[in-house]
């Protein structure tokens, strides 16, 4: 996983401000700890960039990326598709991971 957050930030270095970085197709079952880094991780390493962790139906966003997209507590799928944004149980904050969109 540190060495996607590190990707990530690298990315963020060279890009500007308000640019997305996206990964598709990241295999999780590859990654040691075998999981979706979470938004505060990808908050960290890149809070001026929306940033989009993909491995295919589902992802993991970031704040930004979240606000951007318009997921909120609010959030509903009304295209009547079967995506979905996971929530925080306690605050209903979309936590942007993972989700299925």
């Amino acid at each position: 996983m540190q060495e996607v957050l590190d990707y990530i930030q690298a990315r963020a270095r060279i890009l500007k401000e308000g640019e997305w970085i996206v990964l598709r197709q990241v295999f999780i079952t590859r990654l040691q700890e075998q999981r979706y880094p979470t938004r505060a991780e990808l908050d960290r390493v890149a809070p001026r960039h929306p940033v989009l962790f993909a491995t295919g139906p589902d992802a993991s966003l970031n704040t930004l990326a979240l606000t951007l997209s318009g997921i909120d507590r609010d959030f509903k799928v009304a295209d009547g598709g079967s995506g979905f944004a996971e929530k925080d149980p306690k605050t209903r904050r979309a936590d942007g991971h993972p989700a299925q969109l």
